[in-house]
């Protein structure tokens, strides 16, 4: 009997301990600053595909293209009254989480926007789009903040190369991911 209570609290630690290591890998897709995959959008506006796994909540949010080359062009059928462009860095999270669906229920504070922002730009008249002039950027990751009529928080994940060429092999994602 001592041998199997023995076993049993072997078997505890051991499935706890090893539960808390995926969950801290997992949690990264939650940090404001961090991206875990994109979008692809061609210069008109059509999706792609998908590159990994994003940790984004684009709701009425359309950006294109995506990886954006020196313009960027957001649209919604929603009034955006605030953008924020937040640079960030690029995690590939190896669990088998569904990102996307857990990212739909976070929840960022328009402060912590606010404090890590390299770019804000402030809608006095939304018309179903604006486009971003992104020259003088830096090269990488990026998450676009967007703010509409009635405080909801939108964000969608990009990727500025300002040498950029139409995407044709997403192995650049990868390399700049590293």
């Amino acid at each position: 009997m001592k041998k199997i209570g023995l076993l049993l609290i072997g078997m505890i630690l051991w499935c706890g301990c090893g539960g808390d290591d995926n969950e801290e890998l997992s949690d990264s897709y939650a940090q404001i600053r961090v991206v875990t995959g994109l979008d692809i959008v061609d210069d008109n506006g059509n999706p792609v595909g998908t590159w990994e796994k994003p940790n984004h909540n684009p709701g009425p949010l359309r950006l294109y293209p995506i990886p954006a080359g020196n313009q960027l062009f957001v649209s919604s059928q929603t009034i955006i009254t605030d953008i924020w462009i937040v640079p960030a860095s690029c995690e590939k999270d190896t669990t088998d989480r569904n990102i996307k669906l857990l990212s739909l229920d976070l929840e960022y504070d328009i402060n912590e926007v606010e404090m890590n922002e390299i770019s804000s730009l402030e809608i006095d008249n939304f018309n179903n789009q604006v486009a971003l002039n992104l020259e003088g950027s830096s090269k990488g990751f990026y998450k676009l903040f967007a703010r509409t009529t009635n405080n909801d928080l939108f964000w969608q994940n990009f990727y500025f190369d300002p040498d950029l060429i139409p995407l044709l092999d997403w192995t650049l994602l990868d390399d700049a991911c590293n």
